[in-house]
């Protein structure tokens, strides 16, 4: 038979490589690597294995381990960012006019911030995302083999495509993928050790974090309160936070609502700023919806979402951490002196600067008119980003900023 795959030079054939997806995607199944099925997302009944690539992409060792030590700082800025609303109006001044829904946003942050902030302790979940990135590299011949030069790897950079502060989601599915990596290498008789592919439990993490914020609010009677999609296809992800959680502390009241539960059942205890949901206090807010428009149905939702920021609840993430994670904030940052405003540490700014590819503004006027000159002096080089959750909903000039792009798409880091 002919090769059809060449894996470091392991050579498969057609039979071998189905046989190896096959029980690939098995293990897969037995690992909870699952998502509910397209056709049906409401059938609790209905699942298949999430897509997962077969076998792990190349990432060097130097460049993972510096991504990992700099997300703690990246995190802390992103922290002080959404805290510092000076900063925070400035970038999104001009989207606001031209993005209904970030306005919206920003105006429940005004309205909050006017009558007094009720609960001070925010909860950050975050998820950077990377490209890898050739250093000096313009362009790669694809009928090349690159993947296992020496020179190509030693020039690769981790370069951040963006920074989630809402409804990270995947950490429980891939809190089994080296697993299920490591078995599927196997199969294809390549040969590694366990650090090549370590153990990453993201959600064990997620969990941690949701567990300290539920002690923090003081209150072992109030529930942890996950706001969700409903249907919802990644239904499984979400309870393998609910599993870790159980893991971490038991004792952890949790509920399950959607914006129209809270809509219609939810209220806040006059007194004390409680929120309540069916007569459960509530210590923790963690949204996995509230990203897009399409998740706010009516004004009563809205005003749901700003009935949640007033209340003394912790919030993951509070409205204007939310804004924070904009890819417009994303752009701005990249200005000179942006990080700095954050950051104290030269070295620790530079690890971080050091992740960014070059950005630029769309808004109307000097800057937004040198890009767009930029942009079509070479525009095979730049990609548009929407500043929503998720891109590709916003399309307005204002709403976009403009961004090079990393030579070689590899992986992202949890």
């Amino acid at each position: 038979m002919a090769t059809v795959l060449e894996l470091d030079g392991i050579s498969l054939n057609e039979k071998t490589l189905q046989d190896i997806i096959t029980r690939t995607k098995h293990y897969a199944l037995l690992h909870g690597v699952l998502i509910r099925s397209t056709e049906s997302p409401g059938d609790s009944e209905r699942v298949h294995y999430a897509p997962i690539a077969l076998f792990p992409s190349l990432v060097p060792r130097d460049a993972l381990a510096k991504a990992t030590a700099t997300q703690l700082h990246f995190n802390k800025m992103m922290h002080m960012v959404s805290y510092d609303l000076e900063f925070l109006q400035k970038c999104l001044c001009n989207l606001i006019k031209v993005d209904d829904f970030n306005k919206s946003l920003w105006d429940i942050v005004q309205v909050v911030n006017e009558e007094g902030i009720t609960q001070p302790i925010h909860l950050g979940m975050f998820r950077n995302d990377y490209m890898m990135n050739m250093k000096n590299v313009t362009s790669v011949d694809p009928s090349v083999d690159h993947a296992h030069s020496d020179s190509i790897l030693d020039g690769l950079q981790m370069k951040q495509v963006e920074f989630n502060t809402i409804a990270s989601g995947s950490a429980g599915l891939i809190s089994n993928v080296d697993k299920v990596q490591r078995f599927s290498l196997t199969l294809a008789g390549k040969q590694f050790n366990d650090l090549q592919i370590p153990p990453n439990n993201p959600a064990h993490g997620m969990a941690r974090g949701l567990v300290e914020a539920w002690k923090a609010y003081g209150n072992k009677s109030a529930c942890v309160l996950f706001v969700v999609l409903e249907p919802e296809l990644n239904t499984l992800d979400q309870r393998r936070l609910d599993l870790e959680i159980f893991i971490c502390d038991r004792s952890v009241p949790l509920k399950y609502v959607t914006f129209k539960d809270m809509t219609n059942r939810g209220s806040i205890r006059i007194k004390d700023k409680a929120l309540i949901i069916d007569g459960y206090e509530v210590a923790v807010v963690y949204y996995r919806t509230g990203y897009s428009p399409k998740h706010y149905r009516s004004e009563r939702d809205w005003d749901t979402r700003l009935m949640i920021e007033r209340s003394k609840a912790i919030k993951c993430p509070s409205v204007q951490c939310q804004l924070a994670g904009t890819k417009k904030v994303q752009q701005e940052l990249c200005r000179p002196g942006a990080v700095e405003r954050f950051i104290k540490d030269p070295e620790l700014a530079r690890d971080i600067r050091e992740t960014f590819v070059n950005q630029f503004s769309l808004d109307m006027g000097e800057d937004g008119d040198e890009a767009m000159e930029i942009v079509f002096a070479n525009p095979q080089s730049y990609v548009l980003k929407s500043s929503r959750e998720g891109g590709g909903r916003s399309r307005s000039r204002g709403s976009c900023s403009l961004v090079t792009i990393p030579t070689v798409l590899i992986s992202s880091l949890y």
